[in-house]
């Protein structure tokens, strides 16, 4: 581990001082919910600072880590061939002319849409990673994958590939919905971003190889052209149910929760510590904090009453609602989906060539991803969210303006450039901008008594805003063509609003202290959210100057 500096030696000294002597404090605890009280607690135990200094890239933990996000990534990466796939397969002549489909209309949304229904259907399920752990559902989940795969590869006909998508939404949303919570939960409070972050970019990868899969089975003749990646679908999710118990730690967070609290220990110090000492500092300032939080909240797995019950449990659930919205229906979905629709609206129909944009779309989204995951721990939430909208808005205004040019029959091989052009940008943006957030805020938002039950209902409000889409956006794609692109615009427009008003900062904060945004009464979560973030850098600076 590195050697702490002047200050930072401070911060730590502080931190274990008042951790060997709670009875000091026991009278400035946190009560009465007052924003001076909640600064207060804030700032007792600066534990993003001693997350940095307990864990350095090189020991065994960050190895440990990596591991842990390479399993959990390929469910991910399973959510991501099971969704792609449709994408890009509707390009293949042979998939269309044995489902008697096209590149658009209601037929086609149907089975784009069926996956959207799977993952609506067990989306209020997630309450069961507070019964059966992170663990079990995430497993459950990839061995329905498994089984949905083997249906869908050996479909007959369109009844039994939609079945096939139903279950393959039903597994995808339980393993892919409790993996972000789950990484939420085992990665260091430092580097919670980079962890999730990673996590995601894992979705680009299962997305890069059935692109591939997809892009050489368009040169080969007949059914098994479409066949072949719905094999490949199966991979990843049978490797995951394989190793899961085998490779990866259950979240110290249930463990605590389920009165395994040394267990809890020593799953923090193996994850979060060099040192590996279930007594540094950093287990002991996270189990306090962990202890603290779950006497303020306690709720069976099945009781959703915490999600609606007080008015900071409203607060939290209507950020959900709005982000699984914007989620959902900023364009991107849409992009990915109906890819082969987008691009003949300025011409590109050869099968080959779709494919292989589909191909350099997903690689750049991955490499953007990665990126991303290293700044979203060093730039401001509202920041990157207010940047990624704003984006939006002008390349899909870009793609509308090149859709309306080839309509007009005005410069239509140069239009068709500029749209392929800002296709990849629209897509780097996504993965420096937003990919990392879309699953670490929302688990950000809610406390650990709401978290399995408030992601389900994220999942929820995602996926049935996600049927709207897959199947509606089919339909208006056909209707409106290139003018579908300011409905976008207007929902980008309004997440811009949305989140300067509505959506705190949370950078810097650990799962536990970003309760306190939300549970101190008088103030509004984005202010008082700036404030604790402006006392917390007061107090690093009194640190390092003292």
């Amino acid at each position: 581990m590195a050697e702490p500096s002047l200050g930072d030696s401070k911060i730590i000294e502080t931190s274990a001082n008042h951790l060997e002597g709670l009875d000091n404090v026991a009278s400035e605890k946190f009560q009465d919910n007052s924003v001076e009280a909640a600064k207060h607690e804030l700032n007792r135990v600066d534990l993003d600072q001693l997350s940095r200094d307990a864990i350095t890239f090189k020991s065994r933990a960050t190895l440990r880590l990596a591991v842990v996000i390479i399993i959990q990534g390929l469910s991910v990466a399973a959510f991501a061939i099971d969704g792609s796939s449709i994408g890009g397969i509707t390009a293949l002549p042979a998939f269309r002319s044995y489902f008697h489909v096209g590149t658009s209309g209601a037929a086609l949304g149907i089975i784009n849409a069926a996956m959207s229904i799977g993952n609506v259907c067990a989306s209020p399920f997630q309450w069961l990673s507070d019964l059966i752990g992170r663990r079990g559902v995430s497993f459950l989940g990839n061995v329905i994958l498994v089984c949905s795969g083997v249906l869908m590869a050996a479909a007959p006909n369109t009844e039994c590939l939609i079945v096939g998508r139903v279950f393959s939404g039903v597994g995808a949303s339980l393993s892919a919905t409790v993996g972000p919570l789950y990484m939420s939960e085992i990665a260091p409070s430092s580097r919670r971003g980079l962890a999730i972050g990673l996590y995601c970019a894992c979705y680009s990868i299962g997305a890069i190889v059935i692109a591939v899969v997809l892009l050489g089975g368009s040169y080969m003749e007949g059914n098994w052209s479409w066949r072949l990646p719905m094999v490949f679908q199966i991979g990843a999710p049978f490797i995951v149910a394989c190793l899961i118990y085998v490779c990866t730690p259950e979240s110290p967070r249930y463990l605590y929760a389920n009165g395994k609290i040394e267990q809890a220990r020593e799953v923090i110090a193996r994850y979060h510590t060099s040192s590996e000492d279930i007594n540094d500092a950093v287990v002991t300032a996270e189990i306090e904090q962990i202890r603290e939080s779950m006497e303020r909240h306690d709720a069976k797995p099945w009781d959703f009453s915490p999600l609606y019950k007080t008015i900071n449990s409203r607060r939290r659930l209507w950020i959900i609602f709005l982000y699984s919205f914007f989620q959902q229906c900023n364009g991107s979905g849409m992009l990915s989906y109906y890819l082969p629709g987008v691009l003949n609206l300025v011409g590109i129909i050869n099968t080959q060539q779709v494919l292989g944009v589909n191909l350099g779309i997903t690689v750049v989204s991955y490499l953007s991803t990665v990126v991303g995951s290293f700044i979203v721990d060093r730039v401001r939430r509202r920041t990157l969210l207010l940047t990624g909208w704003s984006v939006y808005i002008f390349f899909l205004a870009l793609m509308a303006l090149c859709g309306g040019l080839y309509a007009s029959g005005t410069g239509e091989k140069p239009v068709g450039y500029i749209m392929i052009v800002a296709l990849f940008m629209f897509n780097i943006c996504t993965g420096l901008f937003v990919n990392a957030l879309h699953n670490m805020y929302p688990n950000e938002v809610l406390h650990y008594s709401q978290r399995a039950k408030g992601m389900g209902m994220y999942s929820f409000f995602q996926n049935s805003f996600g049927f709207a889409m897959s199947y509606g956006f089919s339909v208006v794609l056909a209707d409106l063509q290139w003018k579908t692109y300011f409905v976008f615009m207007g929902i980008n427009a309004f997440a811009i609003y949305a989140t300067w008003q509505w959506f705190p900062e949370f950078r810097h904060l650990s799962l536990e202290e970003i309760d306190l945004v939300f549970e101190t009464d008088g103030t509004l979560p984005v202010a008082l959210a700036n404030k604790l973030q402006d006392a917390k850098k007061e107090r690093r600076q009194e640190l390092h100057l003292a």
